[in-house]
């Protein structure tokens, strides 16, 4: 589900990557934890600030996440011992 430009998504939202972004694989699930606006010359840009598997947090770009209901708790993706990527892509046990 794609949010028009002016739509802020709200914290704790579940997002999934829709691309390759440093060390998060696209189609990992994550959480929005925050939003940020960050200068960029004369304009500034927005950022989410994201938690995703292994307590990997990153700013991604709007373009970069997209709303899925993925089904994982945030205290299991922050978890350092919990999930691989693999792990991820089964479903969530209930």
């Amino acid at each position: 589900m794609r949010m028009s430009a002016n739509e802020l998504l709200p914290i704790g939202t579940q997002i999934i990557a829709v691309k390759a972004v440093g060390r998060v694989r696209k189609g990992a699930p994550g959480y929005v934890t925050g939003v940020v606006r960050t200068p960029f010359f004369f304009r500034s840009g927005l950022r989410y600030l994201c938690t995703f598997a292994d307590n990997l947090k990153l700013a991604m770009r709007p373009s970069e996440v997209d709303v899925f209901a993925h089904g994982y708790p945030l205290e299991r993706l922050e978890d350092p011992n919990g999930l691989t990527f693999e792990e991820l892509l089964r479903p969530p046990k209930k």
